[in-house]
């Protein structure tokens, strides 16, 4: 069997195998995101006008203290209007986006989520959410 392998088809059988494993052999890539214990705290303008925007920044801290790594997925969502983008990446443990207000007035709740963060107890939102609530003016 060991003589097999180093015939020239055993050769090319185990060549093509190490090229297949260098290449990532097919694998897909998780995105990074907070770990476990993780908090998320949000921050933006108490008001926005219709169709005004204001920028929105999320600040990831693991469960030591320090800012999560560079690089970690955060996903935002509106219960009006809408973010932009709807996910991006921390530098330095923080991200910043624009909320979109759009057209409806009324009380607009911006969440964030990465991975196990949690976030305050505040408004609406499960544990794995940090909600921030805006009011959106006529």
């Amino acid at each position: 069997m060991i003589a097999r392998w180093f015939s020239a088809t055993g050769r090319a059988r185990l060549g093509a195998l190490i090229a297949l494993i260098l290449a990532g052999g097919g694998c897909t890539r998780m995105p990074l995101t907070a770990p476990t214990k993780s908090t998320i705290q949000l921050s933006a303008a108490p008001t926005v006008p219709l169709n005004g925007s204001v920028d929105v920044v999320a600040t990831v801290i693991e469960g030591s203290g320090t800012p999560v790594q560079d690089g970690t997925l955060v996903s935002f969502t509106a219960t009006l209007g809408h973010v932009e983008p709807s996910e991006a990446r921390t530098d330095n443990g923080k991200v910043t986006v624009s909320f979109v207000a759009g057209t409806q007035s009324g009380m607009a709740t911006v969440t964030a989520l990465s991975g196990a963060a949690t976030g305050p107890a505040a408004r609406t939102g499960s544990d794995a959410t940090a909600p921030l609530g805006a009011t959106v003016n006529i």
